[in-house]
């Protein structure tokens, strides 16, 4: 398993996809977004993440909107991107395991919480 944690800001919402449906199993609705991190040359880039826990789907999708400082952890996946029968390379994701909302901005006060300002 290929853990990263990364942080960084959502450019735009998440938006809702499902898995196809099949015989055996039904469509699963997911959640895909980009988050744009810095590398250590201070070059910025977007990481292309998939929340698949139903639980967590609940708990982030309110909060996935753009503008969002978000800290992740998650699993990197890469899937075989084929064109017309032929394997042209593949697409990384990040699978999502656990993301948190960092409060932003506001004046701190001499005990060191951070309040919202007005």
């Amino acid at each position: 398993m290929n853990s990263r944690f990364f942080t960084g800001y959502l450019p735009v919402d998440a938006a809702e996809a499902y898995t196809p449906a099949t015989a055996t199993a039904p469509a699963l609705r997911k959640l895909v977004f980009d988050v744009v991190i810095k590398d250590s040359a201070g070059n910025e880039f977007p990481e292309k993440c998939m929340i698949e826990d139903p639980a967590l789907i609940v708990a982030a999708e309110e909060l996935l909107t753009a503008g969002r400082a978000v800290v992740c952890e998650g699993e990197q996946t890469a899937r075989p991107l084929h064109e017309r029968g032929v394997l042209k390379g593949y697409t990384r994701r990040v699978l999502i395991k656990r993301i948190e909302f960092p409060q932003r901005g506001g004046k701190k006060t001499q005990n060191e919480k951070v309040e919202a300002s007005a």
